[in-house]
Formats: C-alpha cells, structure tokens, sequence
C-alpha cells in the first residue's frame, strides 16, 4: 500500500471532519 496515499487519504478525512463542523457551526449562528 501507498504510504503518500494514506496520509493524503488521512488529511481529506480530516479536512472533510473540519468543513463540515464549521458548516455545521454556520448554520447554528444563523
């Protein structure tokens, strides 16, 4: 298995977790 693979797969999963919590936050202050 890819090293590189799994840690950009690792970083868009956390990406992903970090825009949807602040899509999240956006919509409770509205």
């Amino acid at each position: 298995m890819d090293y590189r693979f799994c840690k950009t797969t690792l970083a868009q999963m956390l990406l992903l977790q970090w825009c949807c919590r602040m899509t999240n936050a956006a919509q409770v202050l509205e």
